[in-house]
């Protein structure tokens, strides 16, 4: 097949990279205070980073355009996929789905996939790697894009900041509690959520004390095992990146791969100097069902309840707690209480917004006692968990 792989600068490779991966960049555009800068190549890297830093300013950022990306098409490829930063956080996506649509009314047999990202920089850095890795397979177009989505799925994102400038000029942060976490020397770390969202996941005082943090939170999200790969970006904090390297290391032993990047401009925007940003992939076992909604369909109904937690309210009419969660890799022990007055549902675990999954091969549900559910009626439901 011959393909195409394009991203926006937030996917950050290299020139080397894209001639390696056969891949093309469509670069954002910065502005600050009178003065715009191209995230390419051509930039002067250490001169904008100045800027960034003395400025009081807000630096605006301008996605690329629907031209900007028609302008990387070529005819001549069977296959182009696209990749770009989350959604929530640019109209990157909107412009190159566009784009997408044109360009395919003229060329309609140019295959044109767009890969939401749901996350930035090093997480479109390993999708990238990913999809490069499918194309050159024997894969068709559809399959390269069905595993992508699922390669994409099992990313997870984590921010480790320093400089929480960018934070307080953009409202995300208020200026009490950037001057409090300057005056405590708190060191936030974030993560991105499954809508494609930033959100606050930790924070630890001192920049040694938040680097552990950052390496013992992955397993929060993932099973880490030998077949992760983690890719950590920095901004001018090439120790640091070397030194959370070492730690992932020590904690979970040798991995599939650990590569360190120095960020483009549009990265280094939001991370700002010393920012630290990495993603990890892992093969989800039980973590993909605390991470993603996983529900079971025709078991006994297709009505599905969310929940608060274990501990519920006495006034929670529609109550189902999940005690206990797969186990091994492709198998569901689930234990579920539910008042008398609801019928056994489907479940959403932990009350997040999941992807679907089915059960097959589900074995009959037998009544069960746990000293924890008291006068609620239980049950027990095996079977595989089936993507």
């Amino acid at each position: 097949m011959k393909y195409l792989i394009i991203g926006d600068s937030s996917t950050n490779l290299s020139e080397k990279e894209c001639l390696d991966y056969n891949a093309k960049l469509a670069p954002f555009s910065i502005r600050l205070d009178d003065k715009e800068y191209i995230d390419d190549r051509k930039i002067d890297f250490e001169a904008f980073l100045e800027h960034l830093s003395s400025s009081k300013s807000i630096a605006k950022t301008s996605c690329p355009s629907t031209q900007s990306y028609i302008d990387l098409f070529d005819e001549s490829y069977e296959s182009i996929f696209i990749i770009t930063i989350s959604s929530a956080l640019s109209g990157s996506y909107n412009s190159a789905l566009l784009a997408k649509n044109m360009y395919q009314e003229e060329h309609p047999n140019v295959n044109i996939h767009v890969f939401d990202s749901l996350a930035a920089g090093p997480s479109e850095y390993l999708l990238a790697k990913e999809l490069h890795s499918l194309a050159e397979s024997d894969l068709s177009f559809d399959e390269i894009v069905k595993k992508g989505e699922e390669y994409r799925d099992s990313l997870q994102l984590l921010f480790l900041l320093d400089d929480l400038s960018n934070l307080e000029k953009n409202g995300r942060l208020s200026t009490l509690q950037a001057t409090v976490a300057k005056m405590f020397n708190l060191k936030l770390i974030l993560k991105q959520d499954r809508k494609g969202q930033i959100d606050f996941g930790a924070k630890a005082r001192g920049t040694k004390k938040a680097l552990i943090k950052l390496v013992e939170s992955m397993a929060d999200y993932k099973k880490i095992c030998e077949s992760t790969k983690v890719a950590i970006f920095h901004c001018s904090a090439y120790e640091k990146a070397m030194t959370i390297k070492e730690l992932i290391e020590k904690k979970y032993g040798e991995l599939s791969e650990i590569s360190i990047t120095q960020m483009f401009a549009l990265n280094s925007t939001y991370a700002q100097i010393g920012g630290i940003i990495i993603t990890f992939y892992a093969v989800n076992h039980a973590y993909v069902v605390e991470r993603q909604t996983r529900y079971l369909e025709g078991v006994v109904s297709k009505r599905s309840w969310g929940f608060k937690s274990p501990r519920m309210h006495q006034n929670e009419k529609k109550a189902i707690s999940l005690f206990c969660l797969p186990k091994n890799k492709g198998d569901l022990n689930v234990v579920m209480s539910v008042k008398k007055s609801c019928s056994l549902a489907s479940f959403l675990a932990n009350g997040l917004s999941l992807n679907k999954m089915k059960a097959k091969n589900a074995s009959a549900i037998s009544d069960c006692k746990s000293p924890r559910m008291h006068q609620s009626k239980s049950y027990c439901i095996k079977g595989n968990l089936m993507q």
